[in-house]
């Protein structure tokens, strides 16, 4: 079977180098760098245009709302006709592509975890099914051999 040793084995503190240290400080210094800056960029113009467009829209809702009145019977047997067929389409379709997406990618890592168990370094969670093979071992034959002394 596979051996016994850790799948992740991370080096310990004082092993890892100033290069490795120097890589792993960059990063995260790259990673609040770029939260900040989205940050400030999301309140900077976010916050404006959401006051201006908002705005925008309320000043201009009653005429939105008196066009809507009017063109109503130009667009509302185009959105029960063609809208709402087409939604139910994508939505139907991209479910299926969904199920079908989720599905490969679990039945692939299901595989490797297989693999993994029984050829390579024992997968997380091997030493539980371990455990519970030899669990379900000990109660079936606790069982039969009820079974037999009757």
């Amino acid at each position: 079977m596979a051996d016994s040793k850790s799948w992740l084995q991370m080096p310990d503190v004082h092993q890892i180098n100033w290069k490795r240290w120097g890589l792993v400080g960059g990063g995260l210094a790259l990673a609040v760098m770029a939260v900040v800056t989205l940050t400030i960029i999301t309140v900077v113009i976010g916050t404006p245009l959401l006051v201006v467009g908002g705005g925008a829209i309320l000043l201009a809702s009653p005429l939105i709302l008196f066009t809507a009145c009017c063109t109503a019977p130009l667009w509302i047997p185009l959105l029960l006709f063609v809208g709402i067929p087409a939604l139910i389409f994508l939505l139907v379709t991209g479910g299926l592509t969904a199920v079908v997406a989720i599905s490969a990618v679990t039945a692939s890592v299901g595989l490797w975890w297989v693999y993994r168990y029984y050829k390579g370094p024992m997968p997380f969670g091997g030493h539980q099914v371990e455990y519970v093979q030899r669990r379900v071992g000990d109660t079936m034959k606790g069982v039969i051999n009820k079974f037999r002394s009757k």
